[in-house]
């Protein structure tokens, strides 16, 4: 309620200006005099002329007052910002950002706009056509601003800068996307190897949804890990562990890296029900995040810990100021994670 309120005051601020044709430097009314007239608390009215502030449209002064920047502007409020989630959306981790995202959006006065798909990604990411919707929006450029949570391909990319539409990458991402706010996927696999190694484990398997992502981090660590692709669901993840149980595979790894947390409980679950058809259950590591902490059935798990609470606040933040400057400016930003030993109970 509160946010609603803060919203809502923000909103009748810019109004306010607009109606009374405000130039820049003119001072606002005082705080109380909007406390009354919107008949709302002195802390929601200073903290929506701080958030004004930090949008770079009001600047305030110890003892002048409030003075205006950008007399013309609109802020944040009404902007339509699209979301392109994975399809299903199987994964806690992808349907809980997603909410956060939404939650952060509608905070700051913008319209979320979530456009659903129900086809896998090829192999070079996800098409337009994947997503009904996105390239009409596009096209007549009612979106702002596009937060790219599946993979969208080169091509979608390219479609969406000639729309000057900014799209924003979130997730485990190689650095050299565009624009992205991301969790660092080279120090991930850097840091679940140091780990796997210190556990005395040698023979690395590395579950990917394709190859190409992690091939273009050109990590050292990757010549000794065998990537085994094709894992994009949970029911991918459970195919490839009941033939790797069947086969007898899975003895040649006593240490597997997964980026899914679903796909990890799916494989550990496998695991401790096969005991029989594996002489020793690998070590698993896998990303989770705090919002919805799982428990894995297998003892030997290291889990990378995210905030996604900090993910999504960092991401609407870096978008809404990008999406200020005259000049869209690049969004590169990287997020720490915790590392946490179930082995050890060190968490």
């Amino acid at each position: 309620m509160a946010t609603q309120q803060v919203t809502f005051v923000k909103q009748k601020i810019i109004q306010y200006i607009y109606d009374h044709k405000l130039k820049y430097g003119r001072r606002l009314p005082s705080q109380k005099s909007f406390c009354t007239s919107l008949n709302v608390g002195s802390a929601t009215v200073s903290t929506a002329l701080k958030e004004l502030s930090n949008e770079g449209i009001l600047k305030i002064h110890d003892k002048v007052g409030v003075t205006i920047l950008r007399p013309n502007t609109d802020g944040h409020i009404g902007r339509y910002i699209g979301i392109t989630p994975p399809p299903l959306i199987t994964s806690l981790y992808n349907c809980c950002l997603l909410h956060l995202l939404q939650q952060y959006l509608l905070a700051r006065g913008c319209q979320p706009v979530i456009f659903y798909c129900l086809d896998l990604p090829e192999i070079d990411g996800f098409q337009l056509e994947t997503f009904p919707g996105l390239k009409r929006n596009l096209e007549q450029h009612a979106l702002d601003a596009v937060f790219d949570l599946a993979g969208l391909s080169a091509e979608v990319q390219e479609f969406a800068n000639k729309a000057n539409t900014l799209i924003c990458k979130i997730g485990f991402f190689p650095s050299c996307e565009m624009n992205y706010v991301n969790y660092d996927m080279a120090e991930y696999i850097t840091g679940a190897v140091t780990r796997l190694r210190a556990k005395g484990c040698s023979r690395l398997g590395l579950l990917v949804s394709d190859t190409s992502t992690v091939n273009c981090l050109q990590l050292e660590s990757l010549q000794s890990i065998t990537m085994i692709s094709g894992i994009k669901t949970v029911p991918d993840g459970i195919r490839w562990i009941h033939e790797a149980l069947e086969s007898g595979m899975i003895n040649n790894f006593d240490g597997l890296i997964c980026f899914d947390d679903m796909v990890t409980l799916a494989v550990a679950s496998e695991l401790v029900r096969s005991t029989s058809k594996c002489k020793s259950s690998p070590w698993l590591v896998t990303s989770g995040n705090q919002q919805i902490p799982l428990v894995y059935p297998l003892k030997q798990t290291i889990v990378c810990m995210n905030d996604l609470d900090i993910i999504a606040k960092n991401a609407v933040d870096s978008l809404l100021s990008a999406l200020q400057s005259d000049h869209l400016e690049p969004i590169k930003k990287t997020l720490p994670f915790q590392w946490k030993d179930y082995s050890t109970k060190s968490f």
